[in-house]
C-alpha cells in the first residue's frame, strides 16, 4: 500500500480505531445482503468465511466452488483465507506483506490495509485503476462546493459544515439553513449532515459524526465515506440502490413449496424447496441467502433439517421426521417469516418391523448368573431399516426356565424406539427367551441363554464330598463322618452363610437314618450319620438352589453306594466286672463285651474302644486295653488310692452302656507297714482221765515274760466248752517266755519261747 494511501496520520491509536469502525460499517453494508455481519473487524475475519462472502458481494463473482463454512481448526481457517487472498490477486490487486496467517492471527493493521485495498478498488475507483484516486475525489468535492475551499480529507471536514454544504449541493433543500451553521458546533453539524445523507440520499452511515470531527480524524475513513456522495452525484447511488433491491431477498416475497410442507411418514425423507425472491417477486439468480429453517414436533422437539444452496436462488430442504403427528415448519429470513410460513405438516407413523428390529445386549449372551439381573435391549427399526424414535409398541417378552417355569420380565419403554428388558433367573441351566411383536418373533427370537451359578455361590458340578463315612469299612452302630466341600464354578472354595447342602441316607430296611450337619467358615460342611442295619447303603449328597430350595443337583461324586458290616453299638456294649475292684493295693480289671444295635455280641474285634480312668483327685490313671479279637476287650488299671474312681469306656467317642462307672476303692493292707497287733491261742482242758472237758470253770494262770519284764495285757476267755481263748499283745520285738499253769503246774508244752 502506498504512503499516499495511508496519509500522514500521526496518532496511530486514534486513526486505527476510527478506521476500524468505518471499515467495519462499510463491510456490513454489503454483508447485510446475506444476513451476515462483522462485529469486530480484527476478530471476525479469522476463519475466512465473512471475507469470502464480502468478496463475492462486492465483485459479483464466486470466490471458490467449495470452502469450509464452519472451520474449527487452524488449518481450515488458513485454507479459507488463502482462497480469499488468491481471489484478490486474481482480480489484479497487489497485496504486500499480508498472508492468510496474518488474518488468522488477527493482525489489525494488516487487516485494515487489506480492507482499504478493497474499498479503493471496488468502491472509490469502481473497479478501475487510478494512481490519483485521492486527488480525483478531492477535485470532485471542490467542484461541488468551491466556496468551502476543501483542500484535504482531514482538517477540511472537522467542523461538519463542508459535509452539510455537500449534502445541500447534491440535493438542494435538504439542509436549507446550511449557510447559517456555526463551525463551533462541529459535532452537531456532522451529525446533521450524516443523518440527512442517509434519510434523503440513502448514503449509509459508515462514518460516525464524532469520528469525522475528531482531532485526529482518519483520511481514509473520510475518503471512503465521501466517495458515496460522488456515487450519488453520478446517479451511481440510485442505480446501486436499485440493484441492491433486485439482489436482496425480501421475506414477504420469498416462498417455499413441496410435499414436505404438507406431510410425510416417520423415518422417510420429506422434501421441500425454498425460493429466494426480491421485492419485485423475482427469483434471485445467486445463492447465499441465509434462510433459517426450524421444524418442531407437536411435543416441541426440534427436527434436524438439511438445506442445500443451489446457487440460483433455490434451496432444497430435507428432513427425516422420527415422530408422528403435526410438525410446524418455520422458514425465516433475518428474523421474519417468509411468505406462507409457518406450515403445518402432518406426519404419519411408520412402525417397527419384526424382521429388521434388533435385539441385543448381555442378557442374551453367555456369562449370565442365577439370581442376578440380566439385561438386553430392543431397538425398533422400520421395514426400510430406519430407527423408530417413539415408543408404545406392544412387544411381548417371555423367559422360560429349565423347569418350564416362567421367569418374570420387566419391559421398560424408553419412548424413543428402544425398550430396556430385564429378567432375573433363579435357576441355572438353559433359558428360552422369546421376543414377539404382534405375535411374530423379532430378529433371531427365540434365543437360548445358559444361566450359570454365580461365582459367590457353590456349584454342584464342582462341589464334592469326601471322608471315611463315604469309604469302605464303615460299620453300623457307630457315627459315619465325611465333609462336603463347597466350590464355585471356578473350582474355588466359597464361604457359605447357611448350609445349602442336604444328605439323605438310604439303608437296606428303609428305616430313617439321622444326619447331622456342621457348617464351617471355610465353606465346608461336616456331616455325621448313624447307620444301624448292616447291608447296602446309598448316600445322596445334593446342593439346593438357594432361590428355589425344592430344586437341587447332586454334587460331583454323588450318589455313593456302600456295603456296611454290623458294627459295635456303644449304647448296647457292656462292661463286666468293673465293680469287682476293692482295694488300691491290687490291680483292677474288667471286660468289655462289644454288641451290635440289637444287643448281639460281636465275634470279631477291631473296634478299638477307649477307656479313661480318673482317680479321686481327677488325675488320669494309666489303662491297658487288650483286643481279644473275639468281640471282647480286657481292661486293666492300677487304682491310685482310696476313693471314688471314674471309669469311662467309649467307642468312637460315644460312652458304652451305663458309662461312666463310679467305683469306690478302699485302702488295702501294706506288707511293709502291716504288723501283728495281738496273738491268740486256745487252751484245751483235759481231765485226768485224758478226756477233753466240755464245760468251763477252770482257772488257768498265764504269764509272759519279755525283755521289759512281765506282759500285763493278757486276757483269758472261758468259752464254757472246755476251751479257753488267750489273747495278748506284745509291746515290742525280742524273746518272750510264755508259761501256762493250772493249780500251780505247767500244762503240757508250757513254758515255750516266742521270738518277735
Amino acid at each position: 500500500m502506498s504512503e499516499d494511501a495511508w496519509g500522514d496520520t500521526v496518532n496511530v491509536a486514534a486513526w486505527v480505531n476510527i478506521q476500524k469502525r468505518t471499515f467495519t460499517r462499510w463491510c456490513n453494508t454489503f454483508l447485510l445482503e446475506r444476513g451476515l455481519k462483522i462485529a469486530d473487524l480484527q476478530l471476525d475475519l479469522e476463519d475466512g468465511v465473512l471475507l469470502i462472502n464480502l468478496l463475492e458481494l462486492i465483485s459479483a463473482k464466486q470466490v471458490v466452488a467449495k470452502y469450509n463454512k464452519a472451520p474449527k481448526m487452524r488449518v481450515q481457517k488458513l485454507e479459507n483465507n488463502s482462497y480469499a487472498l488468491n481471489f484478490i490477486k486474481d482480480e489484479g490487486l497487489k497485496l504486500v506483506g499480508i498472508g492468510p496467517e496474518d488474518l488468522v492471527d488477527k493482525k489489525l493493521k494488516l487487516i485494515l490495509g487489506l480492507i482499504w485495498t478493497l474499498i479503493l478498488r471496488y468502491h472509490i475507483q469502481k473497479g478501475g485503476v487510478s494512481p490519483n484516486a485521492k486527488n480525483d475525489l478531492l477535485k470532485w468535492v471542490q467542484s461541488k462546493i468551491p466556496h468551502k475551499n476543501v483542500v484535504d480529507f482531514t482538517s477540511s471536514w472537522k467542523d461538519g459544515t463542508s459535509l452539510c454544504e455537500l449534502v445541500e449541493a447534491l440535493k438542494p433543500g435538504t439542509i436549507p439553513n446550511v449557510s447559517s451553521l456555526s463551525p463551533k458546533n462541529a459535532l452537531n453539524n456532522a451529525t446533521l449532515g450524516i443523518d440527512k445523507a442517509e434519510e434523503e440520499m440513502e448514503i449509509p452511515k459508515i462514518l460516525a459524526p464524532e469520528d469525522m470531527v475528531a482531532q485526529e480524524n482518519d483520511e481514509l475513513s473520510i475518503m471512503t465515506y465521501i466517495s458515496y456522495f460522488r456515487d450519488y452525484d453520478n446517479s451511481e447511488g440510485r442505480r446501486l440502490a436499485e440493484e441492491k433491491k433486485r439482489r436482496t431477498p425480501d421475506p414477504a416475497f420469498c416462498t417455499a413449496f413441496g410435499p414436505g410442507l404438507e406431510g410425510g411418514k416417520t423415518h422417510e425423507p420429506a422434501n421441500f424447496t425454498i425460493v429466494a425472491k426480491n421485492c419485485y417477486n423475482e427469483q434471485l439468480k445467486t445463492g447465499g441467502t441465509p434462510f433459517v429453517v426450524i421444524i418442531k414436533t407437536g411435543s416441541g422437539k426440534e427436527v434436524p433439517v438439511e438445506v442445500k444452496d443451489n446457487g440460483d436462488g433455490s434451496y432444497p430442504a430435507t428432513y427425516v421426521p422420527t415422530e408422528s403427528g403435526p410438525h410446524t415448519i418455520t422458514v425465516t429470513l433475518a428474523g421474519t417469516n417468509i411468505k406462507g410460513s409457518p406450515w403445518k405438516a402432518n406426519i404419519s407413523r411408520e412402525g417397527p418391523d419384526p424382521r429388521t428390529t434388533r435385539v441385543e445386549g448381555p442378557g442374551l449372551e453367555p456369562g449370565n448368573e442365577a439370581g442376578k439381573p440380566a439385561n438386553f435391549k430392543i431397538i425398533s427399526m422400520t421395514a426400510s431399516g430406519k430407527p423408530v424414535t417413539d415408543g408404545g409398541d406392544p412387544y411381548v417378552v417371555k423367559v422360560t426356565g429349565p423347569y418350564d417355569d416362567h421367569v418374570p420380565v420387566d419391559v421398560k419403554d424408553n419412548h424413543n424406539g428402544t425398550y430396556d428388558i430385564s429378567y432375573k433367573p433363579s435357576d441355572t441351566g438353559p433359558h428360552k427367551i422369546e421376543v414377539l411383536l404382534d405375535g411374530h418373533h423379532v430378529a433371531k427370537s427365540p434365543y437360548t441363554v445358559d444361566i450359570s451359578t454365580p461365582t459367590d455361590e457353590p456349584d454342584a458340578t464342582y462341589s464334592y464330598a469326601k471322608g471315611p463315612g463315604l469309604e469302605p469299612g464303615v460299620k453300623t452302630g457307630q457315627p459315619a463322618k465325611f465333609t462336603i466341600f463347597a466350590k464355585n464354578k471356578k473350582g474355588e472354595s466359597v464361604p457359605i452363610k447357611e448350609n445349602p447342602f442336604s444328605v439323605e441316607v438310604f439303608p437296606p430296611d428303609e428305616s430313617p437314618v439321622p444326619v447331622e450337619y456342621k457348617p464351617n467358615p471355610d465353606g465346608s460342611v461336616d456331616v455325621t450319620y448313624h447307620p444301624k442295619v448292616p447291608g447296602n447303603y446309598k448316600i445322596d449328597v445334593v446342593l439346593h438352589d438357594p432361590r428355589n430350595p425344592l430344586f437341587y443337583n447332586h454334587v460331583k461324586n454323588s450318589p455313593v453306594t456302600l456295603f456296611m458290616k454290623g458294627g459295635i453299638d456303644p449304647s448296647k456294649t457292656e462292661a463286666v466286672g468293673v465293680h469287682d475292684a476293692k482295694f488300691d493295693n491290687e490291680p483292677a480289671h474288667f471286660k468289655i463285651i462289644a454288641k451290635d444295635s440289637d444287643g448281639v455280641p460281636l465275634k470279631e474285634g477291631g473296634d478299638n474302644p477307649e477307656v479313661k480312668v480318673r482317680g479321686p483327685k481327677g488325675e488320669d490313671v494309666p489303662v491297658k486295653v487288650k483286643d481279644n479279637n473275639d468281640g471282647t476287650y480286657d481292661v486293666n488299671y492300677e487304682p491310685v488310692g482310696e476313693g471314688e474312681h471314674t471309669i469311662l469306656p467309649t467307642v468312637k467317642g460315644a460312652p458304652i452302656k451305663d458309662a461312666p462307672f463310679k467305683v469306690g476303692i478302699k485302702s488295702g493292707a501294706d506288707a511293709g507297714h502291716t504288723f501283728i497287733e495281738s496273738y491268740t491261742f486256745i487252751i484245751r482242758a483235759v481231765d485226768k482221765h485224758a478226756k477233753p472237758k466240755t464245760y468251763g470253770g477252770d482257772k488257768f494262770d498265764v504269764k509272759i515274760e519279755g525283755p521289759s519284764g512281765a506282759v500285763k495285757d493278757i486276757k483269758v476267755d472261758d468259752l464254757n466248752d472246755g476251751t479257753y481263748r488267750v489273747t495278748y499283745k506284745l509291746p515290742g520285738s525280742g524273746d518272750y517266755t510264755v508259761e501256762i499253769k493250772i493249780n500251780g503246774k505247767n500244762i503240757r508244752g508250757s513254758p515255750w519261747k516266742q521270738h518277735i
